[in-house]
């Protein structure tokens, strides 16, 4: 059917599989122990509105390295995409997934329970004129489970600006606020500014991001690319843990 994509994959991965080099497109990364069917659509109406959808049904033959029992679980997708003018657009996303999932409570029992975490996303990208863009971003987040320890629910937003002065240099910056009850709730941020570096920050708690990135071409054959970010959390003494803790 014109405009119609359809995509469906199973997969069935032993327990006892092994392949040190190995990766899949699954709900684990290394392929071993796992069974699932992915279903894809994207439907494009016209020029201006598409419709992307996905399921992906799975479970594990055994338990998994993390949680001691079979994990089963269920991840949706849908994405709606309005081009309104030619280098502008808004992208409506809404995720759900419910799985098998290990909580631990009061920092001391480990109990099996059932998951389950919503994302709503509004992503707006509009073209001011032309080499000057701007995107503002609101995303939703909460997470349940069926024991009702640490539920939550999580917000945050962004504005990002691009500036490209000419053809030598360009430069951007993202402010981000945030607040999550605690990481079960955690928004992450993709950040990808440069080649070769590519980020998925994870951002809980209270606090604030700032990103500031620029690309200069000096010369035809040389590119100098630099990145700038700084993480502030409210109402915190300490971040990380270990050798690792600021």
């Amino acid at each position: 059917v014109e405009n119609f994509d359809l995509a469906i994959s199973t997969r069935y991965i032993d327990e006892n599989f092994r392949s040190p080099y190995g990766y899949f497109f699954g709900e684990l990364s290394y392929p071993t122990n796992e069974k699932g069917i992915y279903t894809g659509i994207n439907y494009k109406f016209n020029k201006k509105i598409n419709l992307a959808l996905y399921s992906d049904i799975y479970s594990s033959m055994a338990r998994t390295f993390t949680i001691p029992g079979i994990v089963s679980g269920i991840d949706l997708f849908s994405e709606f995409r309005y081009n309104f003018q030619k280098k502008s657009n808004i992208n409506l996303r809404l995720r759900y997934e419910k799985k098998t999932d290990l909580i631990t409570n009061n920092n001391t029992e480990r109990l099996l329970t059932e998951s389950k975490k919503a994302s709503l996303r509004i992503d707006f990208n509009f073209e001011i004129y032309n080499d000057l863009k701007t995107r503002f971003r609101a995303e939703y987040s909460n997470y349940s489970n069926e024991l009702n320890i640490n539920n939550g629910y999580g917000l945050l937003s962004f504005i990002e600006i691009k500036y490209k002065l000419n053809n030598k240099f360009s430069l951007g910056s993202r402010y981000t606020i945030f607040s999550t009850k605690d990481f079960n709730s955690v928004i992450y941020q993709y950040e990808y500014n440069m080649p070769g570096l590519i980020r998925s920050t994870p951002l809980y708690g209270e606090g604030s991001r700032i990103l500031i990135f620029s690309e200069f071409s000096p010369l035809d054959f040389l590119k100098i690319y630099t990145m700038l970010t700084s993480t502030n959390k409210n109402n915190v003494n300490t971040l990380g843990t270990g050798n690792e803790q600021i």
